[in-house]
């Protein structure tokens, strides 16, 4: 087994895309030939010190997780039949996304979420302690500091999107304003209790979990929230509800049984959102949706659906398999061919009236059911 032949090629966090990972099992089952980046030659050492046989397949773990891959023996050879991610996104690989993210995404409601954290704390932004929880390239981060904060870190899994955040932010560094920059997956939330006034977990929720309808890492997640915030401490959630992907907006109508698997899998609705935070000691004390489509700067580029480099830069269209991403493709063709494609957005895009992102503001459970607004 020490002298069994391995595919030695990139790190295999370049190329989490699942019909990438799909085309790959096929390539090597039927023996074709492949430079697809698999792993590294030391992750692959490491395979071959610490690998345990099981019904034929060899696995191997990497700090404690199965991390990369699922081996058979094939003729003395190892090969990779299947592989497994532990990566915090349950669909979308952010260090690939993070390229184009910032072409496309913008911090939608931050302006009320910093009016509403001092309302409801009776605090200037300038004294809470803020987390970014899944801060992706820092966009919020960036704009609740331009509205006032003053002590903010920020996580993420992902180093691609972590670094975009850190140039963004650089002169917030140097000046002391952005504490930390920590790479961590969630759950558990790597800090200290009663760390932070402020968690914010902005359009990140909905990566935890796929296909399970109880959602345990968001629970487990907002948990550790309510150990990592001090007394008084609030907790931000926005995120986009099915309701959204079927009726509002109008890419995510191109193909309907895409966007009912997507939303199956990985989309809370607001009841499941709310029996999260019940499991995880938490009460939403109010709740809004921002209305129009100021969240993809783009929304309205009618040929995007069209563009790999458009598509690149929505998690939808990466959740998608590349079987469903032609027929919405041939959907947008089959439209415009007719003369109907104008038309048929406008009728079924719903951004103005019911906006994108709906946002949860929350604080730990107490006994009594009641919040008092401040003085």
């Amino acid at each position: 087994m020490q002298n069994a032949e391995m595919i030695v090629m990139e790190d295999l966090r370049a190329c989490v895309k699942l019909d990438i990972v799909e085309r790959l099992a096929k390539m090597i089952l039927t023996n074709a030939a492949s430079e697809i980046p698999v792993c590294t030659a030391d992750v692959a050492t490491t395979a071959l010190e610490a690998t345990v046989q099981c019904a034929g397949q060899l696995k191997f773990a990497k700090n404690g997780e199965e991390d990369f891959a699922v081996f058979v023996l094939q003729d003395g050879m190892a090969k990779i039949t299947s592989i497994v991610l532990q990566t915090m996104s349950t669909y979308e690989d952010y260090n690939k996304a993070s390229r184009r993210y910032d072409d496309q995404r913008a911090a939608v409601g931050s302006d009320v979420m910093a009016a509403m954290l001092q309302f409801y704390i009776g605090k200037k932004l300038q004294d809470l302690q803020i987390l970014d929880a899944g801060c992706g390239t820092g966009n919020y981060a960036k704009s609740l500091i331009e509205h006032g904060a003053r002590q903010i870190s920020l996580l993420d899994s992902s180093p691609g999107m972590l670094e975009k955040a850190k140039d963004k932010l650089s002169d917030y560094i140097a000046n002391g304003t952005v504490k930390d920059f920590i790479e961590a997956k969630m759950p558990p939330l790597p800090f200290s209790d009663e760390t932070f006034d402020v968690v914010m977990f902005n359009v990140v929720l909905n990566h935890l979990d796929r296909g399970n309808p109880e959602f345990p890492n968001c629970v487990n997640t907002l948990k550790e929230t309510v150990r990592i915030l001090r007394p008084d401490g609030f907790i931000i959630v926005s995120t986009m509800l099915p309701s959204v992907a079927h009726n509002v907006m109008w890419f995510t109508q191109l193909n309907m049984k895409l966007t009912k698997r997507f939303t199956d899998e990985c989309i809370p609705s607001v009841e499941q959102i709310e029996k999260m935070f019940e499991d995880a000691g938490i009460q939403c004390i109010q709740k809004l949706s921002i209305l129009g489509s100021d969240m993809y700067k783009s929304y309205y580029n009618l040929d995007g659906p069209l563009d790999e480099s458009w598509r690149a830069t929505s998690s939808y269209w990466s959740f998608a398999t590349s079987e469903e991403v032609a027929e919405a493709v041939e959907r947008v063709k089959s439209l415009k061919a007719s003369g109907e494609y104008e038309q048929w957005v406008k009728e079924h895009d719903l951004a103005s009236s019911s906006g994108f992102l709906t946002i949860f503001f929350c604080k730990p459970r107490t006994t009594d059911k009641t919040i008092p607004l401040p003085e």
